[in-house]
């Protein structure tokens, strides 16, 4: 959602088809004058909730479907004995179940960390992250709803202890 500040008497211009103007404003109204094409339907969201009862409002729609949408995740960094990983979010989550495995399928040396909603980074120090090994990283998050499917994998290889080959 893009959130705009105009001043009496300016407008926004939606696709070059569509003008949204500040009429008037006040402390507890803003008057807003909507030049639209015959074919655009344009509605006060209380007219539009009784006529789609039961029905997200656009804007909802938009907030639900990227907050289903997997987490986009992202390597930070690599040390001998860490892993700093990033991911995106929104603010309908409630947490993240980050997996890591020894192997690209999931299937092996699989551990998941339950993570808080923010922040949306995590360095890993868990048990088993060997110098010199490759893991698998995937995120999901956690929504009022249910989770969302898991991420990409990310690959990373561990760097060896200063000194070793």
């Amino acid at each position: 959602m893009l959130a705009l500040a105009r001043g009496e008497g300016q407008s926004i211009i939606i696709n070059g088809t569509i003008e949204v103007k500040v009429v008037k404003w006040s402390r507890s109204a803003v008057r807003l004058a909507i030049q639209a094409p015959r074919e655009v339907t344009v509605d006060r969201e209380e007219i539009w909730r009784r006529m789609n009862p039961g029905q997200p409002t656009p804007l909802e729609k938009a907030e639900l479907e990227r907050a289903a949408r997997p987490p986009l995740l992202t390597l930070v960094g690599s040390t001998a004995g860490s892993v700093r990983l990033s991911w995106t979010g929104s603010a309908t989550q409630t947490g993240f179940e980050l997996d890591r495995a020894n192997d690209a399928a999931f299937t092996q040396g699989v551990i998941t960390l339950n993570l808080p909603a923010s922040p949306f980074f995590h360095t890993d120090t868990e048990a088993g992250l060997a110098p010199g090994g490759t893991f698998y990283y995937r995120i999901r998050a956690t929504t009022p709803s249910g989770t969302t499917p898991s991420s990409e994998p990310v690959a990373v290889k561990v760097p060896p202890h200063s000194g070793t080959a």
